[in-house]
């Protein structure tokens, strides 16, 4: 049947309608933060309804040593930590309402406990205790002479061989090759005690009882020791530890503690080996490259690995497929999609800032990023960026136009963001005025190279002062450095502050003569607290010359509460 020319053009129309229908984004963004300056893993990072409101929070352990949580962009809790996190995770003791969790943080050897956002308490893992047989040689070193060491470190050397593992003192005992040497090694060191810390290399949560999102789970750790420690749901006892054969890096669990259980576990050396009601089962995977993370689904496990190469095993060991990506694999996730039929998808984060989106080993659909994602959809080298489905229409072989509720979200989201964007601009404006006019808790005039700075532990930190003693009496620390290439003179330093409480020990402010470029001047002020109560003010400190009314640096020191003069009683 022949077409007329205007069916061809309705045709074509048509067609170039359905092509930008199928290729428009089922993806809206959200919302992004790009100067966060989060710097985090896999790992430390994970989502909770922190207050059993229905709103999940993000918690991330920065690898410098804090805890942040994150509601959106906004930062509502910021905790510094003893030592760099190696893994997160949450967890609940206990079902009474509300059901509020703990975050759990390994640090080193200990697990740290926070709810409420407050530190709870911690826990430590046991000592590693090494065989009797060692012990004994070192008891037997500390009491012998040159001649009777070499027969000993002999001794120690067959230990190691046989495959028993020895202590790192005994380790560095050998490496010394002088009898001399080690005959004085022996006599500073045969004292300390053959035990080391086992340190945690990463944590997952087992349910106890009941299959729910929001039950009593317990606490499952991995150690350096190729150890895996379950901890009861209080997190302060261990209920079980299995001995493993390589050093666990990931974990995953199924089933009930009190029912049957399984627990996967991924393997320094690539290994992936399972645990089935507390024992360790023969059965293993192996993949070629080290793993960079796993997922378990009902039929198969899918691990990615450090060669670009995305491994689907079945659950009794026979290997489904393997898909080699472009680019270095950062992270994986699931995504389950629940609809007419429930479908099982695997998120593929790449280093070049790819998304793909695979149904088994074919690949649906694939979102660009202009920046490195290292958390499903959390990226963590400078800013955090999450990202939304959205609900599009089904297609149709015609044209349509956004439904008025679509319309209505799309204008939302822009008017929540203009909005957002004017108040960061309002806020920066007004932030550069408060430098400007000098009355910010430290600013600097325009043009000022004078820096106030205070000393504290040996580190050079800006914008802060310090002061010494307990009351009444307190020495305020300051120091001043000239930044110019020139000297600047008649440098005055006045202090602010309530009358009716503090008072100058001296009769008459600072006063600096001249300050030669790049050189400190510590200045020291005795201020005294007259209050009888010993109530505590803010203390306010200008930095003047004589070419200006204007303050060259202005800051704010806030004191504490005061001892008691007990002379006025």
């Amino acid at each position: 049947m022949l077409r007329t020319p205007h069916q061809e053009i309705v045709q074509q129309q048509q067609q170039l309608e359905e092509q930008n229908v199928i290729k428009k984004s089922p993806w809206i963004h959200a919302w992004s933060d790009s100067v966060a300056g989060v710097e985090s893993l896999t790992q430390l990072m994970c989502v909770s309804d922190l207050k059993d409101d229905g709103d999940y929070k993000l918690v991330v352990a920065d690898v410098k040593g804090k805890l942040k949580i994150y509601m959106g962009t906004n930062v509502i809790y910021n905790e510094k930590l003893n030592d760099r996190p190696t893994a997160i995770e949450t967890f609940y003791d206990s079902s009474k309402k509300p059901m509020i969790p703990f975050i759990a943080i390994a640090c080193g050897s200990t697990i740290f406990y926070y709810q409420n956002f407050q530190p709870f308490m911690k826990f430590e893992m046991p000592m590693i205790q090494f065989s009797s047989e060692e012990r004994e040689i070192w008891q037997t070193l500390a009491k012998s002479d040159d001649q009777g060491i070499q027969v000993l470190t002999d001794k120690l050397f067959s230990l190691r061989e046989s495959g028993i593992a020895i202590s790192t003192l005994s380790v560095e005992l050998l490496s010394i090759e002088s009898i001399p040497e080690q005959f004085e090694f022996v006599k500073q060191n045969h004292a300390q005690m053959l035990q080391h810390q086992n340190f945690i290399t990463c944590m997952s949560k087992l349910q106890k009882a009941l299959d729910e999102e929001k039950t009593v789970t317990m606490l499952v750790a991995g150690t350096e020791n190729k150890d895996l420690i379950i901890l009861d749901q209080t997190g302060n006892n261990i209920k079980k530890q299995i001995k493993l054969k390589s050093v666990p890096v990931l974990l995953d669990c199924s089933g009930q503690f009190d029912v049957e259980y399984k627990i996967y576990i991924a393997c320094r050396d690539g290994k992936i080996m399972i645990v089935r009601n507390g024992i360790l089962s023969e059965q293993f995977f192996r993949i070629e490259s080290k793993p960079i993370g796993f997922i378990r689904f009902d039929k198969q496990l899918v691990i990615a690995g450090m060669n670009q190469t995305l491994n689907a095993f079945y659950m009794k060991g026979k290997k489904n497929y393997s898909v080699l990506m472009p680019h270095q694999i950062t992270n994986i996730q699931k995504m389950e999609i629940k609809r007419t039929q429930a479908i099982n998808c695997v998120l593929v984060a790449l280093i070049n800032g790819e998304i793909r989106i695979y149904n088994d080993k074919f690949m649906v659909y694939s979102l660009k990023s202009d920046r490195s994602i290292s958390k499903d959809f959390v990226e963590t080298s400078q800013f955090i960026d999450i990202i939304k489905q959205a609900r599009s229409s089904s297609r149709t072989r015609h044209s349509f136009e956004c439904s008025q509720k679509d319309q209505i979200i799309c204008g939302a989201h822009l008017k929540r963001k203009r909005i957002s964007s004017m108040m960061r601009l309002k806020t920066a404006k007004t932030y550069i005025q408060m430098l400007s006019d000098g009355v910010a808790p430290q600013s600097y005039a325009q043009g000022s190279q004078i820096r106030l700075s205070a000393n504290v532990n040996n580190q050079q930190e800006q914008l802060f002062l310090q002061y010494e003693g307990i009351g009444p009496v307190f020495k305020i620390k300051l120091q001043l450095q000239n930044l110019s290439k020139k000297p600047i003179t008649g440098v005055h330093i006045v202090l602010t502050f309530n009358d009716a409480i503090y008072k100058l020990r001296a009769q008459r402010n600072p006063f600096v003569p001249l300050l030669v470029p790049n050189l400190n001047y510590k200045v020291d002020i005795d201020v005294e607290n007259i209050d009888p109560n010993g109530a505590a003010d803010l203390i306010k400190v200008f930095v003047f010359n004589n070419e200006s009314t204007i303050p060259l640096i202005t800051a704010n020191l806030s004191m504490p509460l005061s001892e008691v003069n007990l002379d006025n009683f």
